[in-house]
């Protein structure tokens, strides 16, 4: 699709935002992160990592910053919460099943199916349109259809000079289509309308893509409150806390 660029610097400077403001809210990692600038002049990085699990002590080199980054993703964020979770995501994604990951505000839900959806990279083809397995969106509070709309037709790294209700829902649609979207993950969902629920499963449903919707238990108050919505959302994941401070990993510098 002409209208497509390819998304993968936008890709990287979104993950960048998101690393860097995880590395920073953990004095440890910070550390860690601090050491790491100050090596990395010299070159080569060697490292040990206990891996959190099974206490195995790898050792690896990195050149790059960018390496010391995947190596947080596959390390850091392999506490065994994330990867139930992750298993769990798996399989919404195979049945196409539209469910809930319902937790506390502040426990890590948001950056846990965002490093899902960074997981399952963009597959960029020639001549067509990129693979996008997973769509993650944070649309404003109290979104509207149309936020949510202009939010997949953004990830998706397009845009719309059309900006009534009926062209957006048919461009996201489209888009949702062509890019072979599996799943729409949704944070931050408890106060959106009943229409805007219904909106989405408009859109979701023709084309067999799970939506996840993410958020408290007043989202699961209200899902299963409501007579609609109910039938809909069949399963719920309930996310406990993921820190890294539960899983105490163990990386040091030689």
């Amino acid at each position: 699709m002409s209208e497509i660029s390819s998304n993968k610097k936008n890709n990287q400077s979104d993950f960048e935002r998101l690393f860097i403001n995880y590395i920073f809210s953990n004095k440890k990692l910070r550390q860690i992160y601090e050491c790491l600038e100050v090596q990395q002049q010299s070159g080569q990085i060697n490292l040990t990592i206990d891996e959190p699990l099974t206490g195995k002590s790898i050792a690896c080199q990195i050149d790059s910053q960018s390496d010391f980054k995947l190596l947080f993703i596959n390390y850091i964020f392999s506490n065994r919460q994330s990867r139930l979770l992750y298993e769990w995501l798996d399989v919404q994604r195979q049945s196409r099943h539209n469910n809930l990951i319902i937790g506390e505000p502040s426990i890590g839900k948001s950056i846990a199916c965002q490093i899902y959806a960074y997981k399952n990279k963009i597959q960029h083809l020639i001549d067509t349109s990129p693979i996008v397995p997973i769509v993650y969106i944070d649309p404003p509070f109290c979104a509207s259809a149309k936020d949510i709309f202009l939010a997949i037709i953004g990830f998706l790294d397009s845009a719309s000079t059309d900006l009534h209700l009926a062209a957006l829902r048919e461009k996201a649609r489209c888009l949702l289509k062509d890019c072979g979207v599996e799943m729409l993950i949704i944070d931050d969902t408890v106060h959106y309308s009943n229409k805007v629920f219904t909106d989405i499963i408009s859109i979701c449903e023709p084309i067999n893509i799970a939506v996840i919707l993410v958020g408290t238990q007043c989202l699961y108050s209200y899902i299963y409150g409501n007579m609609h919505l109910n039938p809909r959302f069949n399963n719920i994941y309930r996310f406990g806390h993921s820190g890294v401070d539960a899983t105490e990993p163990l990386i040091t510098f030689y």
